[in-house]
């Protein structure tokens, strides 16, 4: 038997834009919090935030990256939000799509609560341009967050 240790590199996220979300908050959480575009900050204590102040929608919340080109996929990272575990994401799915329109579904499975970085593979490696991360159950919450999304 052999085990094998995977250490993907994580595709560079400066091209990444965020080009739809389901809530994000941008009042309660500072300047420096709550909107989607954080999980592409490449800092841990920055996070997005499922809207909280002024409405609470109910799962699923979904952010939708555009990466400004195709690559070819094996997998996704996560961190979550650092020193809360409630919201953490939960119940996931990964879907990618070349076009925005016509999407195929990546992966989906149960992430831990911790704040550690979270790695998960696809079953195939799949091309896309645009990553959709849905998240459709939170620990203890209906409210979600996380501080950085990866792709590899």
């Amino acid at each position: 038997y052999f085990i094998f240790n995977i250490i993907p590199t994580f595709f560079d996220r400066s091209n990444g834009k965020i080009i739809d979300v389901s809530s994000q908050e941008s009042v309660g959480e500072g300047v420096n919090n709550g909107r989607a575009i954080f999980v592409l900050a490449g800092n841990i204590n920055t996070f997005w935030h499922s809207q909280w102040k002024d409405a609470q929608p109910k799962p699923p919340h979904y952010f939708t990256i555009d990466m400004g080109e195709t690559k070819d996929m094996l997998g996704a990272g996560f961190i979550a939000r650092q020193n809360v575990s409630s919201g953490r994401p939960q119940d996931i799915q990964l879907f990618v799509s070349e076009d925005n329109i016509d999407w195929k579904p990546a992966y989906a499975g149960t992430l831990a609560n911790t704040g550690d970085l979270q790695k998960v593979f696809f079953s195939a490696s799949i091309k896309g341009r645009y990553v959709k991360l849905q998240i459709d159950d939170a620990y203890s919450s209906d409210l979600t967050h996380l501080a950085e999304f990866y792709l590899f």
